[in-house]
């Protein structure tokens, strides 16, 4: 579905050795960043999708939420769904209705929550396939911060649309997952 390179990087709070400069150059990166990962992504789709390209966090196993939370969570991601373009979520099918036959098979919807790539993603930069200056991984892609907030409102206009010959340069980072610390 997609070629090209991928870089997982990683916040780490001691400086690496002098000998690792691999490792040096992504202490660097994360200097003066409240940022814990970033992965970066450059290639090109090597077939157009059919719809929607969605960024989606699922759980597998399923979760009990009572009534009130779940009215309360059900208001806020209402909320989220009108005021922001291209979420979708579901809590998921209730197993107890499910057939024992469907559960084992996995035929049920679990809970998650997604959202449309473009969207999504901290920066993204979209070159021609003759670019000759594409984005570096490792160091900041290069979107200003009035595409990048006219891209994420999803604003008519502001994405032109997937396709199999551009190369796409793209990045998703966060401050608020520490992978390190995750167990």
């Amino acid at each position: 579905f997609f070629e090209g390179f991928f870089l997982p990087m990683f916040r780490k709070f001691v400086e690496p050795p002098a000998d690792d400069a691999e490792g040096r150059k992504i202490y660097q990166h994360f200097q003066g960043k409240k940022r814990m990962f970033e992965f970066q992504f450059q290639g090109r789709l090597k077939q157009l999708p059919e719809g929607t390209l969605w960024l989606t966090i699922e759980i597998d196993m399923p979760v009990k939420i009572g009534r009130i939370k779940r009215a309360l969570f059900q208001g806020v991601l209402n909320f989220l769904t009108l005021t922001h373009r291209g979420i979708h979520y579901s809590f998921g099918d209730d197993l107890s209705k499910k057939s024992e036959n469907d559960v084992r098979a996995g035929n049920y919807e679990k809970l998650h929550m997604s959202f449309a790539l473009e969207c999504s993603l901290s920066r993204l930069v979209i070159s021609r396939p003759d670019d000759k200056d594409l984005p570096k991984l490792g160091e900041d892609i290069p979107e200003s911060r009035d595409n990048v907030k006219i891209r994420k409102a999803g604003e008519p206009g502001s994405f032109q649309g997937w396709n199999t010959e551009s190369i796409y340069t793209m990045s998703i980072w966060s401050a608020y997952i520490d992978f390190y610390s995750v167990r």
